[in-house]
C-alpha cells in the first residue's frame, strides 16, 4: 500500500509522512499562496475562499483515486470474508452495535435479536410473553415481535442471537407475534 501511496504523494526522506499531490494540486496550491500574498498586501481577501474550495475538491478527488487503488489491491489478495458471527463481534466491539444487512431476499427471515423484554400480566405479575426487538439480516428492517411465554420456555433466546422466523402473524391491533422459529447457526 505504501507503493501505491508513493505514486500519488510526496514524502519525507524516511517515508513516515506524506503530502497528497498531483500537477493540478501543485498549480492550484501555488496560485493560492500567490493570491494570499497579493491580497494580504492590498488588504483584501476576495477570491481566497473560492481557490481554497477548489484546492479542497482536488485533494478529495485525489484521495478517492488512492482509496480506489488500495481497494483494488486488497481485493486482489482474495482474502476470505469473515463469517457472520465474527462480523457481529467486530461490529459490536468497534461500533457498539450490529449493523448487518445482506440485501438478499432469502435472508429476510433471518433476524438478529437486538433486545428482549419480559411481558407481565398487569394483575398477576406473571410473565405471559416476551417482546423481542429485531433487525432483519436480509433487509435491515427493524421490528418487534411478541413470543408467548410457553414457546419462549421451550426455545429461549437472548440478545445477540440470530433466529429464523418460520411463522408469524399480525393481530387485529397491529402487533406481530412469532409463533415458530429456530436458532440460526451463523458460524
Amino acid at each position: 500500500m505504501l507503493d501505491i501511496l508513493s505514486e500519488y504523494a510526496d514524502s519525507n526522506a524516511d517515508k513516515t509522512s506524506f503530502r497528497i499531490t498531483n500537477d493540478n494540486i501543485k498549480i492550484c496550491d501555488k496560485k493560492l499562496r500567490e493570491l494570499k500574498k497579493i491580497l494580504k498586501y492590498i488588504g483584501k481577501d476576495e477570491g481566497i475562499a473560492e481557490t481554497e474550495l477548489r484546492l479542497s475538491k482536488l485533494y478529495s478527488e485525489q484521495n478517492l483515486i488512492i482509496l480506489r487503488d488500495w481497494e483494488g489491491y486488497v481485493k486482489s489478495l482474495n482474502i476470505p470474508d469473515f463469517d457472520m458471527k465474527d462480523k457481529m463481534q467486530n461490529q459490536t466491539e468497534i461500533l457498539g452495535y450490529v449493523d448487518l444487512t445482506t440485501n438478499k431476499s432469502e435472508d429476510r427471515r433471518k433476524i438478529l435479536i437486538t433486545d428482549i423484554a419480559e411481558l407481565k400480566d398487569a394483575k398477576t405479575e406473571e410473565p405471559w410473553g416476551w417482546a423481542i426487538f429485531t433487525k432483519s439480516i436480509g433487509s435491515g428492517k427493524i421490528g418487534r415481535f411478541t413470543i408467548y411465554n410457553e414457546l419462549y420456555q421451550k426455545q429461549p433466546v437472548k440478545k445477540g442471537d440470530i433466529i429464523y422466523a418460520k411463522n408469524e402473524y399480525k393481530n387485529k391491533k397491529g402487533y406481530w407475534y412469532l409463533t415458530e422459529y429456530e436458532q440460526y447457526c451463523c458460524c
